[in-house]
């Protein structure tokens, strides 16, 4: 089966202006974002979400059609939490704000040369909906590039009983952490695949 490669320019002055054009060609897709951008390499479909995100659905994502991975380019740190906060939260805009607390986990690692924070969230919003992100970023050149895994990786409401054990806010939140870290986790191992592409065309 062809595959499509999706060929990127971003051009970011005042604002990042991104044109997409489709390709087919049997090989895996991939988004080349030129002047001051970036090259991603991954399999699946990608889809323009503004002048600054993209979205992209693995071909190991799409079985449960929520998840995907998210990609933007902004001038100050941020996550994408639309279940929770609504959008896109940024962190220097908010710096004393309650939803950091959520926060649980922060490393930083090297992809390419480049040094990114990533970070696990874990967010409850209530009747046992959860929102849960691994968010890497990295500053380079004034520019904040952000990848980001929205995916499920918990569900249930604090407080339920399993067998004769009640399951605490704190519970959930262990073990979204451990899921979220499990480098043999499907959705981790495509996400660790498409961040390890990452690098800058200049």
């Amino acid at each position: 089966m062809k595959k499509k490669i999706c060929l990127m320019w971003l051009v970011i002055s005042s604002f990042v202006l991104i044109n997409i054009q489709l390709v087919a060609q049997t090989s895996k897709a991939e988004s080349i974002l030129q002047k001051y951008g970036f090259n991603l390499n991954c399999e699946g479909t990608i889809s323009k979400v503004d002048n600054n995100e993209l979205s992209i659905v693995p071909d190991e994502m799409k079985t449960d059609g929520r998840s995907m991975v998210q990609v933007s380019v902004n001038l100050g740190p941020s996550v994408y939490l639309p279940g929770t906060y609504g959008g896109r939260f940024y962190f220097s805009e908010n710096p004393n704000s309650n939803l950091l607390a959520n926060r649980i986990l922060s490393d930083k690692i090297v992809v390419n040369g480049l040094e990114f924070i990533k970070e696990y969230w874990v967010v409850y919003g209530g009747a046992g909906g959860w929102e849960t992100v691994i968010n890497s970023y990295t500053k380079q050149n004034g520019n904040y590039y952000t990848i980001s895994l929205q995916h499920s990786f918990i569900f249930g409401m604090p407080g339920t009983m399993e067998g004769d054990k009640k399951v605490s806010k704190e519970d959930f939140i262990k073990q979204a952490l451990s899921d979220m870290k499990n480098n043999s986790d499907q959705y981790v191992k495509s996400y660790d695949n498409i961040l390890s592409s990452f690098t800058l065309t200049y």
